[in-house]
């Protein structure tokens, strides 16, 4: 999976529900890229409509959400995804750094840190890894503080632990899928 920092103006974008073990996840995507997955908290619609304000946003399924439900199967080995965000310069490159955490493994947040070259800004690390908008593609679950537990989660703590025992595994988090 790669990465891209994109302007979302004007762009039409789709979007659909999938149903997983762990809850409704709501998936959108540009005709270039996935730019949105978020577990249904009530407000995962209203969320997404406000990240997107002057986008059209409609209903409905297309290649690219097709390639994305191919990457969360395989666990992305397969499946060549482009990603796409619109972020600050610190923001883009904490989520990068999200990207390169195998899954099965958890980094802390001072770790990422260091790993972008800002090694006292623990605390900024937490807000950008916290306003990730690509839940599971961006693995921000296998983040946890350093004094030990699983720390928050956007989506609760107790998904946060399945997701993490899940890939502890070496399965994904494709097998709650419905197709």
């Amino acid at each position: 999976m790669q990465l891209f920092n994109v302007s979302f103006v004007n762009k039409e974008l789709v979007f659909c529900w999938q149903s997983t073990g762990l809850g409704r996840l709501l998936l959108a995507a540009s005709p270039t890229g996935l730019c949105y997955a978020a577990f249904d908290d009530g407000l995962a619609m209203d969320n997404l409509f406000s990240r997107f304000p002057g986008c059209s946003l409609v209903e409905q399924y297309n290649p690219v959400l097709h390639l994305a439900l191919l990457c969360f199967h395989s666990k992305g080995s397969l499946v060549d995804l482009r990603l796409e965000v619109t972020a600050t310069p610190f923001q883009f490159a904490v989520w990068k750094a999200l990207l390169d955490i195998p899954s099965g493994k958890v980094v802390t947040y001072g770790e990422i840190a260091v790993r972008v070259g800002h090694p006292k800004a623990v605390r900024a690390v937490g807000t950008a890894v916290g306003a990730n908008p690509l839940a599971l593609f961006v693995p921000c679950h296998r983040v946890v503080p350093q004094l030990g537990g699983v720390g928050n989660y956007r989506w609760g703590q107790e998904r946060k632990k399945q997701l993490l025992e899940v890939e502890k595994q070496n399965l994904h988090p494709g097998i709650w899928l419905s197709l």
